[in-house]
């Protein structure tokens, strides 16, 4: 890809980032709009989900649902949406002859939404069963589980998508002005990505400047400067338990990690993927190759502006969550402490930048993945690392980094545990004590 990537401000403060990929015949406009779950106040708990759904409904020029999507199938595109903790996003990916129907799509949803109340009630019924969908899906259950226990009941740790209640009690007029407070020019990113450029380059760049800044001129000034609550994590080590009868127990084992920016985040990545980022990793080969335990196992990383955490995910058979639990514990300490032969190695250390450095780089043949690359980095840290400084940023990453970041996060206390499936209080005081054990290496 082309890393000569263009950035444009405009006077509103909308910012718009152009970047060509020579050879590739479509394009993604992705719009990201900062602004998500974690700023909700508790009583519209869900709102920046349920509105991301409205905007499909209809808008000034296309009135339906139906007139909405038949735009873009009609040009055999796709487009979609998506809501995070800190961020909403909205995308249309069409072949590159098609840009300016994707630009006028977007805009218009984001600008221009009819939200109509017979709409809106409507669409309560489908988010309520979206919910109770993610309610009987332990995967998802046990990490609503654990980002409350690890965040609180503030932002974020609440459920993006809201609860069934708050939903409910969402209001056309809640809605609206939710979106006039949010969704403003300044606190907008687009991206256009892929098939643009060609022989006159400037000439399309200018003309693709123009084409945004009458689309999403309608986009009004930030009323709102700051994020959510900085979030102050408990220093004591806890588990949550949601009783549920299930087949098979799921947990997720993590510690409080570090911020958005920090200087050990390349060295967090690499731990993790040592940890658990593929099937050569620590915890895939104890607990699913050697032990049979469990059917997946992964490591996670979040990272907000003020906080973040490190985790391992897994699901294992009821009769042996303690086992597993064991294991998990052990690799971490291990990956802090071990001793000759079991402590992180440099051959560990190169493998995973290595893997890290080819998943980005196939990431990049997507027009989709490199506007994601870019639009998040620039919304959430208002700075730019084209790919090739972000591989530059992995390679710099020594063994002793990732020793010190495990260190730091795993000889303490602090170790949170989530767990759905049918235990009882007994079980959760048990591993209570379990977490609080100091395994020798």
């Amino acid at each position: 890809m082309d890393e000569r990537y263009r950035k444009f401000i405009f006077p509103s403060g909308l910012t718009l980032l152009t970047v060509p990929m020579p050879g590739v015949e479509s394009v993604t406009i992705l719009v990201m709009v900062r602004t998500g779950s974690r700023d909700e106040p508790s009583e519209l708990s869900g709102i920046s989900h349920f509105l991301e759904h409205m905007v499909f409904k209809g808008t000034a020029k296309y009135p339906s649902a139906l007139a909405l999507t038949s735009a873009i199938d009609s040009v055999g595109g796709e487009f979609n949406a998506f809501t995070s903790k800190e961020f909403t996003g909205f995308y249309v990916k069409v072949a590159s002859a098609h840009l300016d129907k994707g630009i006028d799509v977007l805009s218009q949803m984001l600008t221009a939404p009819k939200l109509l109340a017979s709409d809106i009630e409507r669409e309560k019924g489908v988010v309520v069963e979206e919910i109770n969908l993610y309610e009987d899906l332990p995967t998802h259950k046990v990490s609503d589980v654990f980002d409350r226990l690890m965040y609180g009941a503030n932002g974020l740790g609440r459920e993006t998508a809201g609860s069934k209640e708050t939903v409910k009690s969402l209001s056309r007029e809640d809605l609206l002005r939710y979106l006039r407070g949010r969704y403003t020019a300044t606190r907008t990113v687009v991206g256009v990505v892929g098939g643009v450029g060609g022989i006159d380059g400037e000439k399309e760049m200018r003309r693709i400047r123009e084409s945004v800044g009458r689309a999403f001129a309608p986009l009004g000034k930030d009323r709102i400067s700051r994020w959510g609550s900085p979030v102050e994590l408990p220093r004591r080590s806890s588990v949550a338990l949601h009783p549920k009868k299930t087949n098979q127990a799921h947990f997720i084992l993590g510690v409080p990690a570090f911020r958005r920016g920090h200087r050990d985040r390349f060295a967090l990545a690499v731990l993790a993927t040592i940890l658990g980022g593929n099937m050569s990793s620590r915890l895939f080969s104890e607990v699913r190759e050697k032990r049979g335990l469990a059917y997946y196992v992964k490591s996670d990383v979040d990272i907000f502006f003020d906080t973040g955490s490190i985790s391992v995910h897994t699901g294992v058979e009821v009769g042996k969550i303690d086992e597993a639990i064991r294991v998990t514990l052990l690799q971490l300490r291990l990956a802090a402490n071990g001793s000759r032969g079991q402590g992180i190695s440099a051959t560990e250390v190169v493998a995973a930048k290595d893997y890290l450095k080819g998943q980005f780089i196939l990431d990049l043949e997507d027009s989709h993945e490199v506007a994601d690359h870019f639009v998040r980095r620039y919304l959430l840290e208002q700075r730019i690392l084209t790919p090739g400084e972000f591989l530059a940023m992995i390679d710099r990453v020594r063994p002793t980094d990732v020793v010190r970041v495990a260190k730091t996060l795993f000889n303490g206390d602090g170790l949170r545990l989530a767990v759905v499936g049918p235990y009882s209080e007994k079980d959760r005081q048990r591993w209570e004590r379990m977490i609080q054990l100091k395994v020798k290496s």
